[in-house]
């Protein structure tokens, strides 16, 4: 999705700004440097800063958001060496200040359709020639080609008005843009408090034959209030089909494939909200986050230990996490995901779900797939949605049409083979209505405590398939997953 603040909203002001510094064609632009953020529950940025240096040597960056107190004019600001000016392009309204003056113009405009119009007529030359639009194209770009926005903070946000006209509005936000463009700086450089500094760093890539199938980051790139944590993203087919997704709009702090929990001892290792009974969710300070040693790569495989750190900096957990992938067939590759839990001190693991919200024991392995049409999730003995969730079995299978985005969506099935989680009775958590996920609930409706010592393993065998697959056949794949490696 590239609709967003700067190619949308307030594209005029960056095509405008190009325009008055002379960068127009697609070889005038030298680089393009992007921050983009969101506050709203988005798939594009609202609140960005897009920094443009053109051939001459000249510098336009753009600040730009959608969540400001009051909605004011755009404006264009000039910085020449013997003074400056302010053109207001919607109002058009030039103001120019020099140390001799001040004075303030009044534009004209010209009609680009009439103009279009009288060059298909007479031969007029055009104003905008399709060429003159490739430097604005060559920053569209850069955002379709950057990171997915990054999610403001949101105790850096207020939020007015009611139902349709409900609106964030960003802490201090004027005041910041008005820094970045006066001085060239980014949401980072400029140390703003809400600004994320770091990014995912990719650990390991996993191949089969020629095709990347799978990426392991770090999470760094994770805002605190989404639990900074290592997962797999994205996850591909072998023909390429993308079934994994990364901070979605709708919950920031799903990423791909990995292993999160929401309380343990009191520290939300999920992301987002705590949920309180009788309140519902609330956003409180008790994150923590999971941070890991270097993988040690061997042939298609990887071991990681991983420390889960507290809110308060004490470590509640250690994991070693073993992933491992090969090919199954032309059509399929088998990802291999175990992790092994302990605690130097005795744990209590928490869902939703074990404080009483009926249905939302989230928490443990987790699968968050992009856009999905047409899903069908099915079991040996269930089917649907209110069927499989929170059912036990011990494989599931979630076959859909991905829609991640050009060129990498298509049809595609994941199943999945759960032999430990089965054995301890733990159901399957499901949702299709809402959002595409799916994962093993390690505390259902019920805490699971762990003593002193104790290890919790948990080892998920994964087939990845391009195609549709039926029931019979999602089946047999089950059964070929748990072999001898």
């Amino acid at each position: 999705m590239v609709d967003g603040v700067v190619t949308n909203a307030l594209a005029h002001a960056v095509v405008t700004a190009l325009a008055i510094a002379g960068c127009r064609q697609l070889d005038e632009v030298e680089t393009v440097e992007t921050e983009l953020y969101r506050a709203n529950a988005i798939d594009s940025d609202d609140t960005s800063v897009v920094r443009i240096r053109t051939w001459r040597g000249l510098q336009a960056t753009c600040a730009l958001t959608l969540c400001a107190p009051v909605e004011r004019k755009p404006q264009i600001h000039i910085q020449g060496k013997r003074g400056r000016a302010t053109f207001s392009y919607t109002e058009d309204r030039l103001e120019i200040e020099t140390e001799y003056q001040s004075r303030t113009e009044t534009t004209t405009r010209v009609d680009l359709l009439e103009n279009l119009l009288a060059h298909r007529r007479d031969g007029v030359p055009l104003l905008v020639p399709l060429a003159s639009t490739g430097a604005f194209m060559r920053v569209l770009g850069a955002v379709a080609a950057a990171e997915e926005p990054l999610r403001i903070d949101p105790r850096a946000i207020a939020w007015e008005g009611e139902g349709r006209d409900r609106r964030p509005i960003i802490d201090s936000v004027e005041d910041w843009l008005w820094k970045s463009a006066l001085n060239g700086q980014t949401f980072t450089e400029l140390e703003v408090p809400w600004a994320h500094r770091e990014r995912d760093k990719v650990l390991v890539r996993a191949r089969v034959a020629d095709a990347e199938v799978a990426v392991y980051r770090d999470g760094r790139g994770t805002i605190p209030t989404s639990t900074p944590r290592p997962y797999l993203h994205p996850v591909r087919t072998r023909a390429g089909v993308v079934v994994s997704a990364q901070h979605p709009a709708d919950h920031d702090w799903h990423n791909g494939v990995g292993v999160a929990i929401p309380d343990v001892n009191g520290t939300h290792f999920w992301g987002g909200g705590t949920y309180v009974h009788g309140q519902g969710y609330v956003l409180l300070d008790n994150h923590g986050v999971i941070v890991g040693e270097p993988p040690e790569l061997s042939d298609d495989a990887f071991t990681q230990e991983l420390r889960w750190i507290g809110h308060d900096g004490s470590l509640q957990l250690r994991e070693t996490r073993a992933i491992s992938w090969s090919a199954l067939d032309e059509q399929t590759w088998k990802l291999i995901f175990e992790t092994a839990l302990s605690a130097d001190s005795h744990a209590k693991l928490n869902s939703p779900g074990s404080k009483g919200r009926i249905g939302g024991g989230y928490g443990g392995f987790f699968w968050r797939f992009p856009a999905c049409g047409n899903v069908e999730v099915f079991t040996a003995t269930a089917r649907g949605e209110d069927e499989v969730h929170g059912s036990v079995a011990p494989w599931v299978a979630w076959s859909a049409d991905f829609a991640a985005g050009p060129g990498v969506s298509g049809p595609a099935t994941i199943v999945i083979r759960a032999p430990e989680a089965s054995a301890a009775g733990e159901p399957w958590f499901v949702r299709v209505s809402t959002y595409p996920g799916l994962g093993s609930a390690l505390a259902w409706d019920r805490p699971k405590l762990l003593a002193t010592g104790e290890v919790l393993r948990r080892c998920f065998h994964v087939a990845i398939a391009d195609g549709r697959l039926t029931e019979a056949e999602a089946e047999a794949l089950a059964a070929q997953l748990i072999t001898p490696r």
